[in-house]
């Protein structure tokens, strides 16, 4: 159980403190493992899909960060 507690802390703390982009990024990568392997998709194809995925989600953060920033 502890070593559980603090894997989950390792990956909160992994992009300073936001849980939920953590959350995301764990999800993403599992998705893409498991098109690796569950489909004949080729790599290149998932690594393009993980890729975007990341990128997108660090985009929309982002945002979210400015707009509460801004006060909205």
């Amino acid at each position: 159980m502890k070593l559980l507690r603090e894997l989950a802390s390792e990956i909160y703390s992994m992009f300073a403190g936001d849980a939920a982009m953590s959350v995301f990024v764990v999800i993403i990568v599992c998705a893409a493992a498991a098109l690796r392997y569950l489909t004949p998709l080729p790599s290149y194809l998932i690594g393009f899909g993980l890729l975007a995925g990341c990128l997108v989600l660090l985009a929309l953060r982002v945002f979210s960060y400015s707009a509460k920033a801004r006060g909205r």
